[in-house]
């Protein structure tokens, strides 16, 4: 059943798109914790998939400069069940200094959802949310579907060095990356 999905979706995600910057914004109010340390987290979600984020000083604002995440997807339609991977670089996610909190999302009509959000509990500890959904061919390609995470929360740790996911553990694996000369970004089917 995953195979016949990645080849569905490989005919789909062969496509690479390039589209203005998303929404990256720093969330607001809340209590203040100590400053976030630079460098790697790297954690798990509810799901039991991993994620890993790098923190960068950047002067006034701390940011994330790169991330990647699991989900475990189920398709509205057919039921099926996909393990989903996403890479995203460049994007420079604020760290609000007062709150310590930060959010990401990405909307892309054509093929799929993300939203990231969470906040440092301390300089070396994080937790948060994360959703997905893509839409997914079937039936020969004559219908689309949702796929979807639903909501998901994680849970993160400063760590000497992380180890990046590797994308053979899932179905499909998407990357994002950030062109800050033309201020906008390519997604890229790995797997």
């Amino acid at each position: 059943m995953h195979s016949r999905m990645s080849k569905v979706l490989a005919g789909v995600a062969a496509i690479v798109v390039v589209v203005p910057l998303s929404s990256a914004t720093p969330a607001s109010a809340a209590d203040p914790a100590s400053h976030v340390q630079p460098g790697t987290f790297t954690g798990t979600t509810s799901q039991g998939q991993s994620l890993q984020f790098n923190v960068v000083e950047g002067g006034d604002n701390d940011f994330i400069d790169s991330w990647s995440i699991g989900f475990n997807l189920t398709c509205e339609d057919t039921g099926r069940e996909l393990g989903v991977g996403h890479g995203f670089g460049g994007f420079h996610v604020a760290i609000d200094p007062d709150t310590h909190k930060f959010s990401f999302a990405y909307e892309d009509a054509f093929y799929f959802y993300f939203k990231w959000s969470g906040k440092f509990t301390s300089a070396t500890a994080a937790k948060g949310k994360a959703n997905d959904a893509w839409g997914a061919v079937y039936d020969k390609g004559t219908k689309v579907e949702r796929c979807a995470s639903g909501k998901t929360t994680w849970t993160a740790t400063h760590t000497a060095q992380g180890t990046p996911l590797d994308p053979a553990n899932f179905d499909m694996f998407i990357t994002a990356t950030r062109d800050s000369a033309s201020d906008s970004f390519k997604i890229t089917r790995v797997k």
